[in-house]
């Protein structure tokens, strides 16, 4: 029999219930909680459909406990701690942890296994994929395709006769990149696309004192032929320093001003590029870029195509600084390296000198293949047209003159992609043709009978019967020697002369040539000297004077084509 009461009931004790019975608690919605709710209150939600109290400090109204059939679970975690970070704190017993995916993460949840999948979606393993293309220009054709879909304009590099070109000047879509102006015919045009690169950079700044040759890096430097020193933005021979440790020792000591700059790089692990460009208007300094910079050391900053050192200026967050604002038409490109993380011997530099006559060298590794190493002679880089590579030899088409330095480097770790199909010969009839390796034969004449001829070509002399023939080189070794010409008054310049400027005057260029090289000392004690290019030649990309506002300067021009001119190597 059920009794009921019409007011409140204490009860001084305990209440029990006999087992198999239950207890109806009071129910209602969410509008009809208590006005005035106390502590420990206990009651059913049918607008929730869960039973609730009020608890807590400060005290509200929450779930208790679990429901029936899909009834919501409550209070999943208190404190979330991480070590090094915050800890997460529950706002309350039905708050909800959010798991946010960063770079290079992917999430999935499976909601019938209550499983949440972390997985990395970089490439991994401290890999370099470089796809190089190699075209020539007939001076209408601007679009040139590559191997694979490019995935961010910032991952392409192209040289227009071993002449680096300013992203301001093409554009990509798909696999295509297209120029705004058509490179000129006979052009030597190579794409190299970075499809992944894996690294960390750290740069060290230095000013010399024309004494000091050591100077100590902030990292061990495991790899000498991992790093990269540029004095007064000049690139600097392996044969001019040696690493010890974290210390770089010049053979002689930078000059008195100059800035030092040494890159040292461990095993290259980007995630991607930035890019950004700029036209300098000669007043603006501050520059918004399209990322966040947290180490400015991984930045590369370039003027009209020309590095500058990292002492121009300076990054707050993302906006870059010069201390100087760029003139006026000036293109500013900002190339910013992704996250990184790193391994070991990313790149191995071999070097040598040129005699005139080897056209064979033997590397210290032995590259996967072309694409994976870069050549320079005396600082310029090398098409990859001129060269063969066998195993870890590097043939030239044409012997390095003599006393070039010789500077090879190769990528280590590197995935090689884009490359075309290895030859391939048939051997006709009494031929036999032995595939050593890729692009490498060796043909043999298998038919006793047959006639052998070799006829020979310019400068070229051959003797002897079959099987034994000597062939020769008569070509004339040429005169690489310069003449030096001491000079007061205005003169018209001739190729592979050196100019000693001894007082105000100007210095008009010849028209270019591809390979023509001019040298100047300005030993006149003023800063008016100018250098003028004839016709529409241009001098480092701009078809205007030159001023030798140092009075002391002496540099050597090069000409490298109608895109950039003539341009200085070494000041």
């Amino acid at each position: 029999m059920a009794t009921k009461f019409k007011n409140s009931v204490e009860i001084d004790g305990y209440l029990s219930i006999s087992s198999g019975n239950w207890i109806q608690v009071p129910d209602g919605t969410t509008a009809q909680r208590p006005g005035s709710p106390q502590v420990g209150m206990f009651r059913y939600n049918t607008t929730t459909a869960e039973f609730e109290g009020y608890f807590g400090s400060p005290a509200a109204w929450g779930a208790i406990g679990g429901g029936g059939g899909s009834g919501t679970v409550t209070e999943a975690f208190k404190t979330f701690a991480v070590s090094g970070q915050s800890s997460i704190v529950a706002d309350g017993p039905t708050d909800t942890l959010t798991v946010a995916a960063g770079n290079n993460i992917s999430l999935t949840t499976d909601a019938a296994t209550d499983t949440l999948t972390i997985a990395s979606t970089a490439s991994g393993g401290g890999t370099v994929t470089i796809q190089r293309n190699n075209y020539t220009g007939d001076g209408s054709t601007v679009a040139y395709g590559v191997s694979s879909q490019i995935i961010s304009e910032n991952n392409i590099q192209i040289y227009l006769d071993g002449v680096y070109q300013d992203k301001d000047g093409f554009t990509t879509a798909g696999s295509t990149v297209t120029f705004g102006t058509a490179p000129p015919a006979t052009t030597e045009i190579e794409i190299m696309h970075y499809v992944a690169v894996d690294g960390v950079i750290e740069v060290d700044e230095f000013v010399g004192d024309g004494t000091t040759t050591n100077f100590a890096t902030s990292l061990s430097i495991i790899n000498e032929d991992a790093t990269q020193v540029y004095v007064s933005g000049v690139y600097q021979s392996k044969l001019t320093y040696q690493t010890t440790g974290n210390v770089v020792s010049f053979t002689t000591a930078p000059p008195n001003g100059a800035n030092i700059e040494i890159v040292h790089i461990k095993a290259l692990a980007l995630s991607g590029f930035n890019k950004n460009n700029f036209v300098g208007t000669g007043s603006q300094t501050a520059f918004t870029l399209n990322t966040t910079v947290n180490e400015e050391n991984m930045t590369f900053v370039f003027l009209e195509g020309i590095y500058q050192d990292k002492s121009t200026y300076g990054i707050s967050g993302s906006t870059l600084t010069f201390a100087t604002a760029p003139q006026n038409g000036y293109n500013v490109e900002v190339m910013v390296l992704g996250a990184i993380s790193a391994s070991t011997n990313a790149l191995y530099t071999d070097t040598f000198t040129g005699d005139g006559i080897e056209t064979d060298y033997s590397l210290g590794i032995t590259p996967v293949d072309l694409n994976a190493i870069e050549v320079y002679l005396n600082g310029l880089y090398q098409n990859v047209s001129t060269l063969s590579l066998a195993a870890n030899v590097v043939t030239f088409a044409t012997p390095p003159p003599s006393g070039v330095i010789i500077e090879i480097r190769s990528v280590g770790f590197l995935n090689s992609g884009g490359t075309l199909a290895p030859a391939t010969l048939i051997g006709g009839t009494g031929i036999e043709v032995i595939t050593n390796s890729p692009n490498n034969f060796t043909i043999n004449n298998t038919d006793p009978d047959q006639t052998v001829a070799l006829t020979a070509g310019t400068n070229i002399s051959v003797s002897g019967t079959y099987p034994n023939f000597t062939i020769n080189n008569t070509a004339p070794t040429p005169n690489l020697a310069y003449t030096t010409s001491v000079i007061s008054v205005d003169t018209t310049a001739i190729n592979r002369y050196v100019y000693v400027l001894t007082a105000s005057l100007a210095l008009t260029l010849p028209t270019g040539t591809l390979g023509d090289s001019i040298k100047i000392s300005n030993r006149s004690a003023v800063a008016t000297c100018t250098v003028i290019p004839a016709g529409s030649d241009k001098i480092m990309g701009s078809a205007t004077t030159l001023t030798l506002d140092t009075a002391t300067a002496s540099f050597e021009l090069i000409f490298t084509g109608t895109a950039q001119g003539w341009v200085i190597i070494g000041q």
